[in-house]
């Protein structure tokens, strides 16, 4: 399968020219891929280091749809590392929520 999609590269070669060849070569050498589970675990260790270095700010959750998650309490890896359990204060009392690891963008303080 892999000779085919090899032979099919070569191929095209002559109709996107050398450049874009070249811009896509280079693209591939930019492109970092990381486990789920390790991603999920350098979360978990962010949101305990801003809770321990500012127990009294608030920890907040951004995700790509831009919704913010605030006041968090509780921020708990799923068994395969791809889900997190969001536990948070809202004004009708503490919530559950359930966050994709891609979805989330950014975890910093509540400014």
């Amino acid at each position: 399968m892999k000779t085919v999609f090899f032979l099919l590269g070569i191929l095209a070669l002559p109709l996107f020219g050398e450049e874009s060849i070249k811009a896509a070569m280079e693209s591939k050498k930019n492109t970092l891929q990381i486990d789920p589970a390790l991603r999920a675990q350098d979360y978990q260790q962010a949101f305990e280091a801003l809770r321990k270095e500012k127990p009294a700010h608030k920890v907040c959750i951004t995700l790509q749809n831009g919704t913010i998650f605030s006041q968090i309490i509780e921020m708990q890896r799923m068994a395969n590392s791809t889900l997190f359990l969001l536990r948070y204060n809202s004004p009708q009392g503490i919530k559950l929520q359930i966050v994709e690891l891609e979805s989330i963008i950014n975890i910093g303080y509540l400014e």
